[in-house]
């Protein structure tokens, strides 16, 4: 070495020695990384001098600063670094950013060489599973009716949507409660995110962005009209919407819900949509604080189940013995046999066809004025194959033979297809001989 080198030399090491944040970080990039001195000094001549410099450096960059570095000459600022190296820092740049955005301290002795060799692998899968990151469908335009489900669909958007530094957007919103069962690393990158500076201003205005679009129109955007943050947005909304007074009729609501909500059988009211809609009311309660333990969520899914077949009434026992600590598990196993038992939903059970449809809710509406009156909107009802989801239609010879008597007692006696004969004459209104009897099969 010449006396200048040494003298630099010398003066590098004093100045490392006055910070241990630096001589940490030359020592982790030649113990762990293998650097050589030349490669280490191109490094922080281009400013990367501790550990945290590496922060948000990516995977992309980093190829990029390495191919650069390799083709200028030693005396230019150039070093060859290899592909395994180049790994390396990606590795350690991307262990740095985990912790920085985890809010975790930068603690160089747990950067081993295991701790690389790991890293090269998760920084790789993170790349490239950010070219193929799948975002779910936009949430529908805001209802007040479904505010909790709404307010839930946002979240769940913008979980999936990420910015420039990896976080989910949803961090803009975030609030203590909403995703505690996230799993611990993504928990703490969104609760570590900053809510000031550039990176946060330009998520919320896209936040924002969304906002308004989902409530232009609606009632939801007098409550957000002025504000220019997507923070604040939501905020607003969240202020209004889950206030005392809002609060109280949605949890009134759904406690009324719950207290009239029957399964009868499939034709009027699926399981599936049953047990759907308590679990609504269930997760409106519980997000205003008055919960149901799960035992009671299960006793009031079997107590509501009012269908006589005989199987059925087998399975809700079964069922009660089994999974009554667990709502979800009783849900799903009741939805398999229900399905087992009776395997077209588009079958009316044998409740329905005798007419014992009486009481309960029904979520089917029926239309109660002219010719809609007696059919079930969206619903297709059958019986031995036809269907007969419209009481006042055409129903050929070979359909009428297939109907058991009862319905077609019902389709006889609907009051719609009266009233629809009572304005034809008689050569209007197709008749089938049964057994010495005329049964009105159609109105032509």
């Amino acid at each position: 070495l010449t006396h200048n080198s040494c003298v630099s030399y010398t003066a590098k090491m004093q100045a490392e020695e006055a910070n241990p944040a630096e001589l940490r970080f030359t020592q982790c990039l030649r113990d762990v990384l293998r650097f050589t001195d030349r490669q280490i000094q191109v490094l922080q001549d281009d400013g990367y001098v501790v550990a945290e410099d590496l922060a948000h450096w990516g995977y992309e960059d980093i190829t990029k600063w390495v191919a650069h570095k390799e083709k200028l000459r030693v005396n230019a600022g150039g070093s060859p670094y290899g592909d395994m190296k180049r790994k390396s820092l990606i590795a350690l740049a991307w262990w740095v950013t985990e912790k920085v955005r985890t809010g975790s301290p930068v603690n160089l002795d747990e950067f081993d060489d295991q701790a690389r060799r790991a890293a090269i692998v998760e920084s790789r899968v993170e790349y490239d599973s950010s070219k193929d990151e799948l975002t779910i469908d936009k949430p529908e335009k805001f209802k007040y009716e479904d505010w909790p489900e709404w307010e839930k669909s946002v979240y769940t958007y913008l979980y999936s949507i990420r910015n420039s530094m990896g976080t989910p957007l949803v961090y803009v919103i975030r609030k203590p409660t909403f995703t505690r069962d996230l799993e611990p690393r993504e928990q703490l990158v969104i609760d570590n995110a900053p809510l000031v500076g550039a990176v946060f201003r330009n998520d919320s205005q896209r936040v924002l962005t969304l906002f308004r679009s989902l409530t232009t129109g609606t009632d939801a955007e007098n409550w957000i009209q002025g504000v220019t943050c997507g923070r604040t947005a939501m905020l607003a909304l969240q202020a209004h919407y889950d206030g005392d007074a809002e609060a109280e009729k949605r949890k009134q609501a759904a406690k009324s819900d719950l207290q009239s909500l029957f399964y009868r059988h499939e034709a009027a009211f699926s399981f599936e949509k049953y047990i759907n809609r308590l679990k609504k009311c269930f997760d409106i309660l519980e997000k205003y604080q008055v919960p149901y333990y799960e035992e009671d969520k299960v006793k009031l899914l079997l107590d509501h189940i009012q269908n006589n077949h005989g199987e059925v009434k087998t399975q809700v026992s079964i069922c009660r013995a089994n999974y009554s600590g667990s709502f979800v598990q009783a849900s799903t196993y009741m939805s398999r046999e229900i399905s087992r038992i009776f395997p077209s939903s588009n079958v009316a059970s044998a409740n329905f066809s005798k007419g014992k449809n009486r009481g309960g809710r029904n979520v089917s509406s029926t239309k109660q004025n002219g010719q809609n009156k007696g059919k079930r909107k969206g619903l297709i009802v059958k019986n031995n194959g036809v269907d007969i989801s419209d009481l006042t239609r055409f129903y050929t010879k070979d359909e009428w033979k297939k109907l058991d008597a009862d319905v077609k007692k019902k389709i006889l006696e609907s009051p719609a297809r009266k009233k629809l004969c009572a304005g034809k004459d008689q050569r209007g209104v197709s008749v089938i001989e049964t057994g010495g009897s005329k049964d009105a099969v159609s109105v032509v």
